[in-house]
């Protein structure tokens, strides 16, 4: 039985202790920069909308206590950086996460957020649908490039960088 006790009263203790943490100034502006944002809601009337500057290192550790915040750090910091005052030097576990969104592959964990929940993320922000592009070089013969304008003329694209996906998606649907 004084196992039980125990046990509650380090549950009670830690929750105590959350609730101090959802009513210090680093998680309010944090949480109110994003619901401010549009991002997030909240159900806390203590968590306003929140305009002005909030740091990257409140935003994280603000993630400590809500995991949600966690989610779109990484989302934020490729599709909308100006949203939190960003050090000079990204902190290395985020960094990680950042190159690894912009060039497409090797996405680790952060911070105990699964890659599957903050990519999903990544075309909700920003321009909706979008996800960033990745730079390719290709080394074209003077014949592909010739085809490639020709194609760029006549087909309804924009520029060579459409005429390409254009290409890509029909010899996908042909394989």
């Amino acid at each position: 039985m004084k196992k039980s006790e125990s046990l509650q009263q380090r549950a009670r203790r830690k929750l105590r202790q959350l609730e101090r943490s959802r009513r210090d100034g680093r998680f309010l502006r944090a949480m109110g920069k994003l619901v401010g944002a549009g991002l997030l809601e909240s159900s806390s009337p203590d968590v306003k909308p929140y305009d002005k500057s909030v740091l990257l290192a409140d935003a994280l550790w603000a993630g400590q206590v809500e995991p949600r915040i966690l989610e779109l750090l990484p989302a934020i910091v490729v599709k909308r950086p100006r949203l939190f005052v960003l050090p000079a030097v990204l902190p290395d576990d985020l960094n990680a996460v950042v190159r690894s969104i912009r060039n497409g592959r090797d996405h680790p964990s952060f911070r105990g957020v699964e890659p599957d929940s903050y990519l999903s993320w990544v075309e909700r922000i920003g321009t909706r649908g979008k996800v960033p592009t990745t730079l390719r070089s290709f080394r074209l013969r003077p014949d592909d490039l010739a085809r490639l304008h020709h194609l760029k003329r006549t087909l309804p694209a924009s520029s060579e960088t459409e005429v390409l996906r254009i290409a890509l998606r029909h010899l996908a649907a042909s394989v």
